[in-house]
């Protein structure tokens, strides 16, 4: 009951936030420059969204392959579709879609849970950490290109980027000197599965795991296209800037992501209506640029939506399934 309210709560505020913009803006102003999907420009944007989804299958398929499973390449993406698809319209629920895709593993193709989530983790983090970098780079960018003050909101969101990637500094720190983390707040009695887990996480995270450097430059290389993709958009809008410039707005993009709002609702307006106007490139472009991204997005997690479904099916058959054989079990 907590997280559908949280759910609705925060779909509310990032509405409220949406409806400030277009009120402050004007959304024929908004919808005179936002491409449609259906337009040449606006298929590319929604081509490289796609290009950009399947490199994260890739670098999943790496991380299974790693561990022993070679699951086929079409259930990996179908998987990471219905992952989308929660992570797109409920971000609220914290690893929602990672603990879909380990139950869709173990239901299909007999992987256990503990080590099918622990996939979904590394390859979390392996996503956050490129994250992070474009963040960091882009605040740079934004500093260097930015003439105007810079309000508090920006201060108060790089301070918990600068808390998160000290967090997964200190992971990194822990896992290449084989230190556990878990140690420091529970004992080997407590949270069996816990322990298993981190062993599991902590053999991918090693210096010389080839794979988790193949799977750190796939992240990065997501994040390529990405920059490719916004900066083409800045362009299509109408609006000629250069590399650095468009790696801010693509760090804004991706703080936007870490706002546990549905969709970013609201939230990627407001922020991208602060970085154009910042870099006078008009309030309006930035709010048709969020909303031709989440167009393209939201795309993706409509048909994502079908992959959900498909092995939701699959999952609550298979529970039931064991239910009615432990019931049958315990009658005879």
């Amino acid at each position: 009951m907590k997280k559908v309210v949280a759910f609705l709560f925060s779909l509310l505020l990032g509405g409220a936030i949406l409806v400030w913009v277009i009120g402050h803006i004007g959304w024929e102003e908004i919808s005179d420059l936002a491409l449609g999907l259906f337009s040449i420009e606006g298929f590319l944007i929604l081509f490289l969204s796609v290009v950009a989804f399947f490199v994260g299958a890739i670098r999943w398929n790496i991380i299974l392959r790693y561990q022993g499973y070679h699951i086929p390449f079409r259930h990996i993406w179908q998987m990471c579709m219905g992952e989308f698809a929660i992570s797109f319209t409920a971000p609220i629920l914290v690893f929602g879609g990672e603990i879909f895709r380990a139950y869709a593993l173990r239901t299909v193709h007999d992987v256990p849970f503990t080590r099918a989530f622990a996939s979904n983790v590394i390859e979390r983090i392996c996503g956050v950490t490129a994250s992070l970098v474009v963040i960091l780079v882009g605040a740079a960018a934004f500093f260097l290109q930015t003439e105007g003050a810079i309000p508090s909101f920006f201060w108060a969101a790089l301070g918990a980027m600068g808390i998160l990637g000290t967090l997964v500094s200190f992971f990194f720190f822990r896992s290449f000197r084989r230190k556990s983390i878990m140690k420091m707040f529970f004992k080997r009695s407590e949270l069996a599965n816990g322990w298993e887990l981190e062993k599991e996480v902590f053999s991918f995270f090693r210096l010389k795991n080839k794979a988790l450097l193949l799977c750190l430059a796939l992240s990065l290389g997501k994040s390529g296209i990405m920059f490719a993709r916004a900066w083409l958009l800045i362009l299509f809008l109408g609006k000629a800037v250069g590399p650095f410039l468009a790696l801010a707005i693509l760090g804004f993009q991706h703080v936007a992501l870490f706002i546990p709002i549905p969709a970013s609702l609201g939230t990627h307006e407001a922020l991208q209506l602060f970085a154009f106007e910042s870099f006078n490139l008009g309030q309006s472009t930035g709010a048709a640029f969020a909303f031709t991204i989440r167009s393209a997005d939201g795309a993706l997690a409509l048909v994502g939506v079908l992959f959900l479904l498909k092995f939701g099916l699959l999952i609550m058959k298979s529970a039931l399934e064991r239910k009615v054989s432990r019931f049958l079990g315990n009658a005879s």
